[in-house]
């Protein structure tokens, strides 16, 4: 099944499946055409202002890039131990990134790191948001992310397999 699917340009999109490792580039025209086939297990993916993709793969440390006009996929950017899930590029090409720690991938506790960070694409970390200004934790599971017209921060948090809640937060990681 397809859960992510990004779209590159009018005739262009790439699309993956978190049930077998498989990121697609297809053509759209008369007819939809699979022209390249990556076995790569993407969690998710967010297209960077120069029509590259950013990926946070499963079970890594790194946000990988994919050069869209050529395929290839390197890795850009080690958050290790920490394991990136939601990734976005703003429209301010700053990099919003939610992490959990690798050591809890599957088993998540209570005292292990679980926040979103913002980045700049030359990969210096610009901000860090894991508890809220009473020292209570902002996440669960911070799980997909993006951002609004006033620059703010949504985050999908899981608070169980079932259930989960948006949290906003503004520029000084407030919830609002």
């Amino acid at each position: 099944m397809v859960e992510r699917i990004l779209i590159q340009d009018d005739k262009t999109a790439w699309i993956c499946n978190d049930e077998i490792p498989s990121l697609r580039k297809i053509n759209v025209d008369d007819t939809i055409k699979t022209v390249k086939d990556m076995s790569v297990k993407i969690y998710d993916m967010s297209p960077t202002n120069n029509n590259d993709v950013l990926l946070s793969l499963y079970h890594s440390t790194e946000v990988s890039l994919l050069t869209t006009n050529t395929g290839e996929i390197k890795p850009f950017l080690s958050l290790s131990p920490l394991v990136p899930h939601g990734i976005h590029v703003t429209k301010h090409n700053e990099i919003i990134l939610s992490v959990i720690e690798m050591s809890d991938y599957e088993n998540q506790k209570d005292k292990s790191c679980k926040k979103v960070i913002i980045f700049g694409m030359n990969g210096k970390q610009k901000q860090s948001y894991e508890y809220d200004k009473h020292k209570q934790r902002l996440f669960t599971i911070p799980f997909r992310i993006t951002s609004n017209v006033n620059n703010e921060t949504l985050v999908i948090d899981r608070t169980s397999d079932i259930d989960g809640k948006v949290v906003v937060l503004d520029r000084e990681g407030q919830v609002k």
